[in-house]
């Protein structure tokens, strides 16, 4: 470009890349698209990142996944703003890519038994619903339709925030369970919910957030991505169709194993029995590792809260793809995102009345003694902590 343009400014690259959409561009935004793609973790560029986040102090773990990762996100975005070419095809490949990414980093998660290594696989999941998002984003800019692209970088954007707090929750959460008990092999773990109840909720609230599930912060975001999936087929044709599809189903499928994943990761880590002995005490980490995690933890409680708060603080961002003026900001005002408050709301209620039942089953329970035992085994004389 350099070469072509006389020149290493953005603008000059810009203005040359728009009047000259060839092969030339296309394949100058894949080799930035590739290079970023390793930053990021993107499959099949990812094999790095699962050796690296389990070899690394959790607090550092937190910090690649959270923060450093997305330089590539951000490196993609901005040759998307720099380098005008096909949107179209570049969106599909991204897309593609993207699936795939997310598929398979939660089945290899699924897989694991180191929980720093699954908190890793993760990551490559995460970037791959990520890149969903772009991907939408760009075929909309290729179809010129402001709607699908504005949700779909609008996903985007929102997803990569939420990514970096629950994502660095449970990275430290799981570095809060090292520090603990010496071990991140959850086969050596079990009911540390007894022992380390404040790390047990907080590594819950990441694991519910990362799942999608309202009313949390990872909910909003894909929320979005999954309406920019359903503007598109309005105006699909009968391949772009059968892409949306591809899409929806890897979206759901991808959202379905993460919660397989974290039920098994807490239900083994948190529940049930101890399933090693320990050396030493196992008790919960100081008040001042804790208070941090909190903080995060009130973010992911608070997008989750006030969804609309942060769309609107999208706006801005979004119209530097699709370069509407934030006066004429229409996508963000539809009556499917209005519904996220609502949604996010009841499911503040249903978790309120199911805090109160606990409650009141405690109170009466005072009244009375309970007795305790082991957990029934369904007539089976050789339990073991593993059933």
């Amino acid at each position: 470009m350099a070469v072509k343009t006389g020149s290493f400014d953005f603008n000059a690259i810009s203005i040359y890349t728009a009047s000259h959409q060839d092969v030339t561009t296309l394949l100058l935004f894949m080799f930035f698209f590739i290079a970023f793609a390793v930053k990021a973790g993107f499959v099949p560029f990812h094999t790095w990142l699962p050796y690296a986040h389990p070899a690394a102090p959790a607090h550092i773990s937190g910090i690649m996944s959270g923060v450093l990762i997305k330089i590539g996100i951000f490196g993609i975005l901005r040759m998307i703003l720099l380098i005008k070419t096909d949107y179209t095809t570049i969106g599909y490949i991204i897309l593609t890519l993207s699936v795939v990414s997310g598929l398979y980093g939660v089945m290899l998660a699924i897989m694991q038994h180191n929980l720093k290594k699954l908190l890793a696989y993760h990551s490559i999941e995460n970037i791959g619903i990520i890149g969903i998002g772009i991907g939408i984003g760009c075929i909309g800019l290729g179809a010129n339709n402001p709607i699908v692209a504005s949700l779909g970088f609008a996903g985007a954007l929102l997803h990569t925030l939420n990514h970096a707090l629950f994502k660095s929750l449970l990275f430290y959460t799981a570095g809060n369970v090292y520090q603990a008990t010496h071990t991140l092999d959850i086969e050596k773990l079990g009911g540390l919910v007894k022992k380390m109840p404040q790390t047990a909720i907080l590594f819950l609230i990441a694991a519910i957030a990362i799942c999608g599930i309202p009313p949390f912060n990872g909910f909003i975001s894909e929320f979005i991505i999954y309406n920019a999936l359903y503007y598109w087929t309005q105006d699909a044709m009968m391949l772009s169709l059968l892409a949306c599809i591809f899409s929806v189903l890897g979206l759901v499928l991808i959202g379905g194993l993460a919660m397989l994943c974290f039920t098994k990761a807490f239900g083994v880590v948190f529940l049930g029995n101890a399933r090693h002995e320990f050396s030493h005490p196992i008790k919960e980490v100081s008040v001042f590792q804790l208070l941090p995690l909190y903080l995060i933890a009130f973010f992911i409680v608070f997008i989750g809260l006030m969804p609309q708060l942060f769309l609107n603080l999208l706006i801005q961002p979004v119209s530097l793809f699709t370069n509407i003026s934030q006066v004429n900001f229409m996508p963000f005002q539809g009556k499917e995102l209005e519904a996220l408050q609502p949604i996010s709301w009841a499911a503040w209620g249903l978790i309120a009345f199911i805090v109160l039942v606990l409650l009141l089953k405690k109170v009466l329970a005072k009244k009375r003694t309970l007795a305790s035992d082991l957990t029934w085994g369904c007539a089976y004389t050789a339990p073991t902590a593993k059933m």
